[in-house]
């Protein structure tokens, strides 16, 4: 990744893109200072003006210039209620969805390491999730709420809005207005408190914003028990209801909107057991749920399926997050969604859901005859504790396609400092085939090895064929074909807190430098992100003559495809030249080959030849 810009300022949003369209908010804020979104240019006097956390109601009126306020993007304002430390939701805010590694400790599996889940949140392909979303109101007014929010870690906790502002408005504006509840500070003694985790989508009648929401103790910081909850868009402040059918030990994730009364709808899974799911449809006007449907059998012998509830010895208790959903084949008013199980042999047999859209019916089918569900490529992941750790280790399967044919791929995450660093297990990807007219019958396709513990993981273009991997000290991109599968592209060192894309597609990365301050770093799918430099002949034997050869230079982009661009080449060291007897050039590569360059071997002893692009 390229870096553009060293961190200057702690405790705020490091990238805030601006998701409305039109001339007006044709902007994207780097450390509160606005720039030009389409070429990234900075634009003079844009500091942008948000809300620190509050529990007036009064304190979010903005109305004229010189009014009380406080700019979000203070120098230095710490990271209490002054802003998001690094890799915590809200240290970036893009329209796409954005992976946080928090990195607060560099030993074992601390609590305040749990992984972020919010860009996963959400089944429904058409809605992503993010603690940063925008809600416009049935109208179509410019009554429309943003809200962000950070899962809560260690004894404090931040709930952030900001301000109503019209369309054609830019943030860096003074505007009047209200925005949701907000509140920052810190809790002890186990006080428990109700809060917004994932704001997922408009409720019946678009007057009101249905959200994931969470309970919250010191002592119980990532303990998995979700519910839903409500904010209304007239009034933010004392609408907020964020602890609606709360169920201890599950965790919590959207279907989607009912096509037959606009009702959202959850999928609530147990983490104590890997066969207990809730579906649960939200009544957003009555503030009141209906469960549609209770699963809690457990799976018996079936074909290669061993069935049975399994220990946590071989792989550890994990949240296991379900995959995206997609048309049943010739049934495109039912919808499917794997949701990962283990049986008691340690097998990957996934549960298969079906919605009924007609009906808002559900059924749960399993793939219980996989040639090789062995996961003994996932021995060692690490369990997770039903308090502090909760979300420690997460299991997350995601299917995708790709030139026509179907595929899943199971990714195992640990927030354990580097837990798997020395074993090949537990940072294993495995995929699958997914056969065109029966989605419980999947083939294993291929594995990959990911050098380090996977710490979260994101797709980086909307086909979700291309990974981002974040590990603790450095960042991998991986590009799907289909025959071999997953295959690493790119190799970034650093210490990155979150990965994601704005609306042009760009990469964005926070890369953590001296605890909370981030910097910047971008690029785009078309950036070389990894060369090659092969020579004619991997050893030369010098006996006083010269001798000359030459070597191959290639460029890849994201994709692993091949680019045009130049390189400029460097040789260190005194026993060798280039062709024209120089130890510096510019090379162009080529979109459809190796670009061959002349050198010579003037001496014995080693020589390096270094490539650079200038960005």
């Amino acid at each position: 990744m390229a870096l553009i810009k060293k961190a200057s300022k702690k405790g705020v949003t490091s990238v805030w893109e601006d998701d409305r369209s039109g001339a007006g908010n044709n902007y994207i804020y780097i450390e509160g200072e606005g720039h030009n979104k389409t070429t990234l240019a900075p634009v003079f006097n844009t500091s942008a003006v948000f809300k620190n956390g509050s529990s007036s109601k009064t304190d979010y009126e903005i109305t004229t210039a010189g009014a009380t306020y406080t700019n979000y993007s203070t120098g230095d304002a710490g990271y209490s209620t002054g802003g998001p430390r690094a890799g915590m939701m809200g240290c970036m805010h893009l329209t796409k969805p954005v992976a946080h590694d928090h990195k607060v400790t560099t030993t074992g599996n601390d609590g305040r390491n749990n992984i972020d889940t919010s860009h996963i949140k959400s089944l429904d392909p058409s809605n992503t999730s993010g603690p940063y979303k925008r809600f416009v109101a049935a109208d179509g007014s410019t009554n429309s709420i943003r809200m962000f929010s950070t899962r809560p870690v260690y004894s404090w906790y931040q709930v952030r809005s900001e301000p109503n502002k019209p369309d054609g408005q830019p943030y860096h504006e003074y505007v009047g207005g209200e925005v949701a509840a907000s509140s920052g500070g810190t809790t002890s003694n186990n006080t428990t408190i109700d809060g917004i985790q994932v704001p997922a989508c408009l409720g019946d009648g678009d007057s009101r914003i249905s959200m994931i929401s969470f309970e919250w103790r010191t002592s119980y910081m990532n303990r998995p028990m979700e519910g839903v909850g409500h904010i209304d868009f007239d009034d933010p402040d004392s609408s907020t209801q964020a602890n609606r059918t709360q169920r201890s030990y599950y965790f919590v994730q959207l279907i989607g909107r009912s096509t037959q009364d606009d009702k959202p709808i959850y999928l609530y899974n147990n983490s104590a057991n890997e066969y207990t799911q809730y579906i649960t449809k939200h009544n957003v006007s009555a503030d009141t749920t209906t469960d549609l449907h209770t699963f809690n059998t457990v799976p018996s012998t079936s074909n290669t399926l061993y069935g049975g509830a399994r220990g946590y010895t071989t792989i550890g208790k994990t949240l296991n997050y379900s995959s995206t959903w997609f048309p049943k084949y010739n049934d495109s008013d039912t919808k499917v969604f794997y949701t990962p199980y283990f049986d008691a042999n340690y097998d990957y047999h996934p549960f298969v859901f079906e919605w009924d859209t007609t009906a808002d019916t559900f059924t749960r089918g399993q793939a219980d005859n996989i040639a090789d569900a062995s996961s003994a490529r996932f021995s060692g992941q690490i369990s997770i504790s039903q308090s502090n750790a909760g979300h420690s280790s997460v299991i997350w399967n995601e299917t995708f396609k790709n030139s026509g044919n179907r595929y899943l791929s199971v990714i195992p995450m640990s927030s354990s400092y580097q837990s798997a660093d020395s074993t090949n297990d537990a940072r294993t990807i495995i995929s699958y085939a997914v056969s065109s007219t029966d989605a419980t019958a999947l083939t294993f396709h291929s594995e990959v090895e990911v050098p380090k513990t996977i710490r979260n993981a994101v797709f980086l273009n909307d086909a979700r064929t291309i990974l981002g991997v974040i590990c603790y000290d450095v960042f991998y991109t991986y590009a799907w074909n289909n025959t071999t599968g997953w295959v690493r592209t790119g190799t970034i060192p650093g210490r990155f807190h979150a990965v994601a894309r704005d609306s042009t597609d760009r990469i964005w990365g926070i890369e953590g430098n001296n605890g909370n301050w981030m910097d910047v770093h971008v690029f785009t799918p078309n950036t070389p992100i990894s060369i090659t430099v092969t020579p004619a002949s991997s050893t030369y034997n010098y006996t006083g003559t010269t001798i000359s050869s030459t070597v191959d230079i290639s460029a890849f982009d994201i994709n692993g495809d091949r680019i045009a661009t130049d390189i400029n080449l460097t040789i260190d060291g005194s026993t060798m030249t280039f062709g024209d007897d120089t130890t510096s050039t510019t090379v162009t590569t080529s979109s459809s080959g190796e670009t061959s360059q002349a050198i010579k071997i003037t001496g014995a002893g080693l020589s390096d030849i270094v490539a650079n692009v200038s960005l």
